[in-house]
C-alpha cells in the first residue's frame, strides 16, 4: 500500500526520496500502491483516559501492576511511544492498530507540496482495541510511596514529537477494605471505586457502562490478598456485538496480566482464580451458557440458562477455602434483580490446577460485550470456630448445610452453651465474653468461642444458731449460702411458722422474721436448704418461745376530788398491761353510798353523792390486778358542807 501527500517548505527532495524508497519496497513485495493527499505535518496527539493525575495504591492494591490507559493520533502515522518513570531510560510502549517500530516501513514522513507512502501495520495485541491505544503497565514494585511522574513521548513518522505527563500518587502498605461497597449513584469518578485494567468506561444512571467494547473490558476491585469472600453484583447485558463470541462475568482471586513473549502489555491473563461468565455462542455451538471457568479449563458449564439481553441479573460468586492449603472451593447463581435469590448454587466446584490463585481481588469482565455492572457487595467470609472446655456441648444456629454453606458478613448466629448433668456453665472465653448461656451475635470477623464447663459442686451453708424468745418478742435471722461454682443459690426454709416470713434476697442470703404470740409458745425446728439447681445443703436452726414474762398492770393516776355535800361526783379510772391482760379493778374503801363499777375492759367508773354526814376528807385506794401482780394508787375526795348566807337587815324599828 503507497500513500501520497503534497510536500511544502523546501521538504521536497526528501518526497521525492521517500518516493523512491516506497517504490523499491512496493517492487519487492507486489504490492499496489495507494495514494492520499498529505497534509501539514502536526504533533501527535495523546489522551489519557483517566485523567493525568491518578491515585494508586489506596485504599489497596487489586494487581501488581498499574495501568495508564489512552490514545494517541497522529495525521502522519505514529512512529513510537515511549515513556519514562521517574526520569528512568524510556521504555516501548506498543500503540493499537498502529506500525511496528522496528518497521523501516513505518516511518513515514510529510511535508507539505510533494507526495510521500508508508504503510500502516495491524495491531498484534488483543488488548489495544482502537487504532492509537495503548495501556502503560507498570509494576508497582518501581513506584514510590508518594508521587511519581510518568513522561510519554509520542513520535510521529514525521518525527514530530508530543510530551504529556502524567503524575502518579502512589500509597503503598494499604489493604484494600473487606467489606467493600460500591454505590455508583454517589461515586464521582470510576477510579474512585475502581482501577480500570482495559477499556473505556462511563458512569450512567444504572452503574459502570462500557463506552468502547472490545476484547477483555476490565474493571479491577479489593486487594490481591484477599482470600475468602462473596461478591454480588447486577450485570445488565445490552448486546453482544459479535456473533458465537463474548462473555459477561466476574472473576475471583485476580493477580495481574503477565507477559508471555515480550509483548507490551502482557496477554497472558489465567493465572487467577476462577470466574463465573455467560457465555455468548451460536446455536450450533451449543447456544449461549454459562461456565465457571479456572486458567484455560472450564470446571462446569450449564446450557439450560438463558439470559435476556437488556434485563439486569444479579451475579453472585463465592470462593471459599475448604482447608488449609487447599485450592478455592467456587460457588456461583444468577438470577433476575427483582426476585428472590434461589437458594441453590447452578456452580459447586472444587479448583485445583497449577494457576489457580490462593489470594486475589475481583475482575467485572465484560469481553466483546456491552455491558452496565451495578452496584457491588463484597462480604468477606467469616470462620467460626467453637470448641468446649469441660462437659457439655455448643450448638450455633442457623447450622451451615450444604458444600457451598458458609458464613458471611452480617450474619446473625446464635450461640447456645448446654451443659451436660453434673456439670455447670461457667461462661465464654475467645471472642465472646459473659455468662448468659445463650448469646446471639452479628458476624462481622472471623470469631473463635469456647464455652466452658465445670463441674457441679453443692453449694455451702453457714451454720445457723437456735434462738430462744419470749412471746410477743421479734425475732431475726439471715441464712447465708455460697457456692464454689459462683452460682447464686436459691435458699428456702421449711416449715415456715403462721405468721412469719423468709425472704430470699437473690444474692445468697435469706432473712427470716417472726414475732410469735403468746399462742406460739412452744419448740420450732426450720429446716434451710440452699440449692443450686442440682446439688442442695440444708442447715437446721431451733427457735424455742417461751411464755412471755408479766408484767405488772399500770394505773393511771387518780386526781383529788374537791365536792359540796349534796353533789354528785363521777369519775373513771383506767389501767394498762403491758402483756395484753385486762386487769381487774378494785377500790376500797367505797363510801357508804358510793359506787365501784368495773368495766371489764381496764377501767372501772366512782359514781357518789355525799351527805353532811360525809363532811371530811375520804382517801379511796384504787388496785389493779393481772392475776399476778398488782398497781395501787389513792386519791382523795374531800367533802365539804354547804354554807348558807341569810339576809341582813338593818334599822330594824319597833
Amino acid at each position: 500500500m503507497m500513500v501520497l501527500r503534497t510536500l511544502t517548505n523546501g521538504r521536497f527532495l526528501w518526497g521525492i526520496l521517500l518516493l523512491l524508497l516506497w517504490r523499491e519496497v512496493n517492487a519487492w513485495t507486489d504490492t499496489p500502491p495507494v495514494q492520499q493527499l498529505l497534509a501539514p505535518t502536526t504533533a501527535p496527539v495523546i489522551t489519557i483516559w483517566y485523567g493525568d493525575t491518578q491515585k494508586f495504591g489506596t485504599p489497596g492494591n487489586p494487581q501488581t501492576l498499574i495501568n495508564i490507559l489512552g490514545n494517541v493520533s497522529d495525521a502522519d502515522g505514529m512512529a513510537s511511544l515511549k515513556y519514562s518513570l521517574n526520569g528512568s531510560s524510556p521504555t516501548e510502549v506498543s500503540i493499537g492498530n498502529g506500525a511496528s517500530t522496528s518497521s523501516v516501513l513505518a516511518m513515514g514522513l510529510s511535508e507539505g507540496g510533494e507526495t510521500a507512502v508508508f504503510p500502516t501495520a495491524p495491531a498484534d495485541n488483543p488488548r489495544l482495541v482502537s487504532p492509537g491505544d495503548f495501556n502503560i503497565e507498570i509494576s508497582t514494585t518501581l513506584l514510590i510511596s508518594g508521587v511519581n511522574t510518568i513522561v510519554i513521548t509520542g513520535t510521529d513518522t514525521l518525527g514530530e514529537q508530543a510530551v504529556k505527563t502524567v503524575v502518579v500518587q502512589y500509597t503503598s502498605g494499604q489493604v484494600w477494605p473487606l467489606p467493600y461497597w460500591i454505590n455508583w449513584a454517589h461515586t464521582n469518578a470510576i477510579t474512585e471505586a475502581v482501577e480500570v485494567v482495559d477499556g473505556q468506561w462511563v458512569l450512567t444512571n444504572g452503574g459502570v457502562k462500557t463506552a468502547v467494547t472490545g476484547y477483555d473490558r476490565l474493571l479491577a476491585l479489593g486487594d490481591i490478598t484477599w482470600d475468602d469472600f462473596e461478591i454480588t453484583v447486577p450485570i445488565t447485558i445490552h448486546n453482544f456485538p459479535k456473533s458465537n463470541t463474548g462473555g459477561v462475568g466476574i472473576l475471583a482471586r485476580w493477580q495481574s496480566h503477565f507477559v508471555e513473549a515480550g509483548e507490551q502489555p502482557g496477554t497472558g491473563w489465567w493465572n487467577l482464580g476462577a470466574y463465573a461468565y455467560y457465555r455468548n455462542r451460536s446455536q450450533a455451538n451449543g447456544g449461549p451458557h454459562l461456565v465457571l471457568r479456572t486458567g484455560k479449563t472450564d470446571l462446569q458449564t450449564n446450557y439450560s440458562v438463558t439470559l435476556t439481553l437488556g434485563t439486569p441479573y444479579y451475579y453472585k460468586l463465592r470462593v471459599q477455602t475448604k482447608s488449609p492449603g487447599l485450592s478455592g472451593f467456587y460457588s456461583f447463581k444468577v438470577w433476575p434483580t427483582g426476585q428472590p435469590e434461589p437458594a441453590t448454587w447452578y456452580f459447586e466446584v472444587q479448583d485445583g490446577p497449577p494457576e489457580e490463585m490462593f489470594n486475589g481481588s475481583v475482575l467485572l469482565v465484560a469481553h466483546e460485550a456491552d455491558v452496565t455492572f451495578g452496584d457491588v457487595t463484597v462480604l468477606p467470609l467469616i470462620e467460626v470456630m467453637t470448641g468446649t472446655v469441660g462437659n457439655g456441648s455448643l450448638q450455633i444456629t442457623p447450622i451451615l448445610s450444604g458444600t457451598s454453606a458458609a458464613y458471611v458478613y452480617g450474619d446473625v448466629v446464635t450461640f447456645t452453651a448446654t451443659p451436660a448433668s453434673g456439670w455447670l456453665f461457667s461462661g465464654w472465653s475467645g471472642d465472646m465474653t459473659g455468662q448468659q448461656m445463650t448469646q446471639v451475635v452479628t458476624l462481622t470477623q472471623n470469631v473463635s468461642i469456647t464455652a466452658v464447663f465445670e463441674q457441679n459442686q453443692p453449694p455451702q451453708l453457714a451454720t445457723l444458731t437456735d434462738v430462744n424468745i419470749f412471746a410477743k418478742e421479734s425475732v431475726t435471722v439471715t441464712a447465708t449460702a455460697t457456692d464454689p461454682n459462683g452460682t447464686i443459690p436459691t435458699l428456702t426454709a421449711s416449715p415456715v411458722p403462721d405468721g412469719a416470713q423468709w425472704t430470699d434476697n437473690g444474692d445468697g442470703t435469706a432473712v427470716f422474721q417472726w414475732t410469735p404470740t403468746p399462742s406460739h409458745v412452744g419448740q420450732y425446728t426450720i429446716t434451710v436448704t440452699a440449692s443450686d439447681g442440682v446439688y442442695t445443703d440444708t442447715e437446721n436452726f431451733r427457735i424455742t418461745v417461751q411464755p412471755e414474762p408479766n408484767q405488772p398492770p399500770q394505773l393511771n393516776a387518780v386526781p383529788d376530788q374537791n365536792v359540796f355535800a349534796g353533789e354528785t361526783i363521777s369519775l373513771t379510772v383506767s389501767a394498762t398491761d403491758p402483756n395484753g391482760t385486762i386487769p381487774t379493778l378494785t377500790a376500797s374503801p367505797v363510801p357508804d353510798g358510793a359506787q365501784w363499777t368495773d368495766n371489764g375492759d381496764g377501767t372501772a367508773v366512782f359514781q357518789w353523792t355525799p351527805t353532811l354526814a360525809d363532811v371530811g376528807q375520804h382517801t379511796i385506794m384504787v388496785t389493779a390486778f393481772d392475776g399476778e401482780d398488782t398497781d395501787t394508787t389513792t386519791f382523795q375526795i374531800i367533802v365539804s358542807p354547804r354554807t348558807t348566807y341569810l339576809p341582813f337587815i338593818n334599822n330594824l324599828s319597833p
